[in-house]
C-alpha cells in the first residue's frame, strides 16, 4: 500500500503546473490534480473559503477570454473553490473568485501568463479531493442583464455552450415590487428548455453575494405580477427533499417551524409559479428544476445583493447525465426588438391596441408576430423600423394586459413583451373570478370584481331538481369601484351530488347581468378540523400565528391573561385553508397567556408564554 505523506509538487505558486489551453470550447485536454497533503500558501486569500490546502496551475492566454472547468471531482469533499490571478508569484493580482466548478475569465491579454489557485471550500483539514482541470477557449458574447422584466435577457447554462459573459451592474436599483427586499439591483433573465428532463444549476457571481428567484414553467415570456410573485409571501416550506441531495455545500433547508420565505437560504418545494429560490449570503446559489419540458420558458430574477459590477455565470452541473434536461443556447443573443409602444382606442363594446415595434437592425428574413392573448398579427420580413401593428376586437376590462412580440428566423428566436392598461370595462361589473369550494358541511361561493359601475347588489341562485334556479342569497355591491373586491356567500344547505350555482348582478336601475353557472360536488370531501400554532413560543415581543382549516369568514384572535381578562384583540378574515399573521405584543408583561381564536363555528385555544 502506498501512502502520500508529502505535499503535491504544485503546493506553491512558483511550482504551478502549466496547463494546455484547448483551442475550442470542449475540454479535450485535461490535467489531473489533488489537494491531498497540500498546505496553505504564502499568497493572501482575498476570496471566499479557506485556502489551507491550495494547489496552483498556470496557463498562457491565447484569447481575450478563457473558461476554467473543474471536472470529475471526487474524494472527501466535492465543494471546490478556485481563483485566478495575473502578475507573477509573489506579486499577484486577483482577477476572479469563483465558488462554482466552471468560470469564464474575460479581459485577458494574449500571451500573458495567469495563475489558478484551487482549494476546498471547507476549513476542515485533511481533505483528499482529486479532480481534473481544463482551460478552454471562449468566444464570449457580452450580454447585460435587464433591470426590467419586460426586457429580460436570454441565458443558457449547458456546458457545451459558447462562452457567454452575463454582466451585472452596480447601479443602485431597488428591489422589484412583490419580491424580497434583498433582490435589490435586480437583473431579469429567461431560459427556454431544449431537452426534457431535470436541471441542476449553479448561479455564481464574480464579485459577491447573489440571490435569485425562478418562476415557471410558462408557454411564453410573461411579466404579469400575478405570474412572478410568490402566492404566499409568508409561506413556510416543509418538504426539505430537493436541495439536500443536490447542493454540494449541504445548505440547510427549513421545516414548517423555522423561518418564512424571504428569510430562507433555499427553497424546499415549489410554491405556485415560484419554482426555486436562493437567498443565502454566498456568491453561489443552487437552482433546481424538475421535469422540464421542451419549449417551456423560465424567468429568473437575479438579486445582486453585493451591489458590485461583475459577471454572473450559469452552469448546469448535471449536463449530459441520465435524465438531465438542457437549455437552448441558440437564443442567447440581444433580441433585435428594442421596444413596443401601445395606444388604445375604444370602438363600441371593443377596443383596438396599436403602436410600433422598434428594432435595432430591421432583419431581412424571418417572421414577426405580436399578440395580446389570442388576438395576434403576423408580419413577414423585410421589416422597417418602427413596424406598425394593430390588434382589434379586444374586450375592455380596465386591467393590465401583456403584448408579446415574437421574432423568429433561421438563426434567431427571441421575444419582447410590454404591458399596457386596457380601457375600463363597458360592463357594469368586471368579474375576474367565480368559483365554489367545499367548506366542512357547507359550500362557499366566491367571486372577485376588478371594477364596478352603478352596482346595487349580487344575487346567488341555486338549481333545484326541476332545473329551475331560485334565489338563496343576496350580497350588496360596492356601487362604483376601481379596486379589487372579494365577495363570498355560504350555502348551508349542501345537497348530495352536484350543486349548481348561478350569480347575477343588478344595477341601481334594475338591469340584470347573468354569469356562467358553476358546479360543486362535495360527496368525497373530508372535513378537516382547524388547528392553530404560535411561534416562537416562548416569545419576546412578537409571535407568529398560523391557523389551518378554519371556516371562511371573520374571526377574532384574543390574548387572555391568567385572570381571564382579554388583554389583546384582533379581528381577522380567513379566506383560504391557511391563515397567517404576526402579533406585536411588546406591551404585555412577561407571563403565561391563552391565545384564543373564535369563529362562527370554532373556538381554538393554545397557551403562549412571553419571556
Amino acid at each position: 500500500m502506498q501512502y502520500i505523506t508529502s505535499a503535491p509538487s504544485n503546493d506553491e505558486c512558483v511550482n504551478a503546473i502549466p496547463l494546455t489551453v484547448n483551442a475550442g470550447t470542449t475540454c479535450t485536454v485535461v490535467t489531473a490534480g489533488t489537494v491531498n497533503c497540500a498546505t496553505a500558501s504564502a499568497q493572501a486569500n482575498s476570496c471566499s473559503g479557506t485556502a489551507d490546502d491550495d494547489v496552483w496551475f498556470s496557463f498562457v492566454a491565447t484569447n481575450a477570454s478563457h473558461t476554467i472547468s473543474l471536472l470529475n471531482i471526487a474524494g472527501s469533499t466535492t465543494d471546490m473553490y478556485h481563483s485566478v490571478y495575473s502578475g507573477t508569484c509573489g506579486a499577484l493580482t486577483n482577477i476572479k473568485c469563483n465558488d462554482a466548478d466552471v468560470s469564464t475569465v474575460t479581459g485577458l491579454t494574449v500571451g500573458a501568463t495567469y495563475y489558478i489557485r484551487v482549494y476546498t471550500y471547507t476549513s476542515t483539514v485533511g481533505q483528499t479531493t482529486t479532480f481534473n482541470i481544463c482551460v478552454s477557449t471562449s468566444n464570449v458574447v457580452s450580454v447585460v442583464g435587464s433591470s426590467t422584466c419586460e426586457n429580460a435577457v436570454a441565458f443558457c447554462a449547458s456546458n457545451d455552450s459558447p462562452g457567454v459573459d452575463f454582466e451585472i451592474t452596480d447601479d443602485a436599483v431597488p428591489y422589484p415590487a412583490g419580491q424580497c427586499s434583498f433582490m435589490k439591483n435586480p437583473s431579469w433573465w429567461y431560459m427556454q428548455i431544449s431537452q426534457d428532463g431535470d436541471l441542476d444549476m449553479t448561479i455564481a457571481s464574480s464579485c459577491g453575494d447573489v440571490d435569485f428567484a425562478c418562476y415557471g414553467p410558462f408557454t411564453n415570456l410573461t411579466c404579469l405580477p400575478a405570474d412572478l410573485t410568490n402566492p404566499s409571501p409568508s409561506l413556510y416550506f416543509n418538504d426539505a427533499t430537493l436541495h439536500v441531495t443536490y447542493n454540494p455545500t449541504s445548505e440547510p433547508t427549513y421545516s414548517s417551524t423555522d423561518v418564512p420565505f424571504c428569510e430562507v437560504a433555499t427553497l424546499a418545494q415549489p410554491s405556485g409559479n415560484l419554482v426555486d429560490f436562493g437567498g443565502d449570503i454566498d456568491a453561489v446559489e443552487y437552482l433546481q428544476i424538475r421535469n422540464a419540458v421542451v419549449g417551456e420558458y423560465y424567468i429568473v430574477l437575479i438579486g445582486n445583493y453585493a451591489q458590485c459590477a461583475g459577471t454572473v455565470s450559469f452552469n448546469q452541473t448535471n449536463f449530459g447525465a441520465g435524465g438531465a434536461g438542457a437549455v437552448d443556447c441558440d437564443i442567447v443573443t440581444q433580441c433585435n426588438i428594442t421596444s413596443i409602444t401601445a395606444t388604445t382606442t375604444v370602438t363600441g363594446a371593443t377596443y383596438t391596441v396599436s403602436g410600433n415595434i422598434n428594432f435595432i437592425d430591421p432583419p431581412a428574413t424571418g417572421t414577426l408576430k405580436i399578440c395580446d392573448g389570442s388576438v395576434c398579427q403576423t408580419f413577414t420580413a423585410p421589416f422597417t423600423s418602427p413596424q406598425a401593428y394593430s390588434l382589434t376586437g379586444l374586450t375592455p376590462d380596465g386591467l393590465q394586459h401583456q403584448l408579446t412580440a415574437t421574432f423568429s428566423s433561421a438563426t434567431v428566436n427571441c421575444e419582447k413583451i410590454s404591458n399596457y392598461t386596457s380601457p375600463p370595462s363597458t360592463l357594469p361589473v368586471s368579474l375576474l373570478n367565480l368559483h365554489a369550494i367545499c367548506q366542512n358541511s357547507t359550500a362557499a361561493v366566491y367571486w372577485q370584481t376588478a371594477s364596478e359601475t352603478n352596482n346595487d347588489h349580487f344575487v346567488v341562485e341555486k338549481r333545484n331538481s326541476n332545473n329551475e334556479f331560485y334565489e338563496i342569497g343576496r350580497i350588496d355591491g360596492a356601487g362604483n369601484s376601481n379596486s379589487l373586491i372579494d365577495y363570498m356567500f355560504i350555502d348551508k344547505n349542501l345537497l348530495p351530488g352536484d350543486n349548481y350555482y348561478r350569480l347575477s348582478q343588478i344595477d341601481f336601475n334594475g338591469t340584470k347581468t347573468f354569469y356562467p353557472t358553476i358546479t360543486l360536488n362535495c360527496d368525497n370531501y373530508t372535513e378537516m378540523l382547524p388547528t392553530m400554532q404560535a411561534y416562537p413560543n416562548p416569545f419576546v415581543d412578537e409571535v407568529n400565528v398560523v391557523i389551518q382549516n378554519l371556516d371562511e369568514g371573520e374571526f377574532t384572535l384574543e390574548i387572555i391573561n391568567e385572570l381571564g381578562k382579554v388583554v389583546y384583540q384582533k379581528t381577522c378574515i380567513a379566506s383560504n385553508s391557511e391563515f397567517r399573521t404576526l402579533l406585536n405584543l411588546y406591551n404585555l408583561q412577561p407571563a403565561v397567556y391563552n391565545l384564543q381564536c373564535r369563529s362562527q363555528k370554532n373556538v381554538i385555544t393554545i397557551r403562549v408564554i412571553k419571556k
